[in-house]
């Protein structure tokens, strides 16, 4: 397993065993051969509940994720014809996100949502997960606009 196979694993782990996956994966890499790699994935940070839940999003509500993405694409473009297709997959994806929450045992307040809304606001004003990898979110977004 490399480095960026176990923190791609580790970010898909349930939130409530992320630091227990975190030693565990670790803990793999180091058997490997691979102390800094484990020293390096011991260090990832635990993401807040709403960057993990859009990390969820992106691993398992693909297709509606990269509907959006898409649909982002062309309006970043300047294209307005996406636009009802871009807010229907926001909407999709916030109430995956809310199921998504409650299964895990996790509050899915209007507050939460609304983090979760912005960091798919953000990606999609951006096109990507900067600065984390795709579905490796530590900290929520900013709202785009005007900087």
């Amino acid at each position: 397993m490399t480095f960026e196979e176990a923190r791609r694993a580790l970010y898909q782990a349930p939130l409530a065993e992320f630091v227990k996956e975190r030693t565990r994966l670790a803990n793999e890499l180091r058997a490997a051969g691979e102390v800094k790699a484990g020293a390096k994935l011991r260090q990832q940070p635990r993401p807040s509940v709403s960057a993990w839940v859009t990390n969820q999003l992106y691993w398992h509500a693909r297709d509606v994720f990269d509907a959006m993405l898409a649909a982002a694409t062309t309006l970043r473009k300047g294209d307005l014809s996406a636009t009802t297709t871009h807010r229907e997959a926001t909407t999709s994806l916030r109430q995956r996100a809310s199921a998504m929450l409650t299964d895990a045992g996790h509050s899915a307040t209007p507050a939460a949502l609304q983090k979760v809304a912005t960091n798919l606001a953000a990606i999609s004003a951006r096109g990507d997960f900067f600065p984390d990898e795709p579905g490796e979110m530590t900290t929520d977004r900013d709202a785009p606009g005007f900087g």
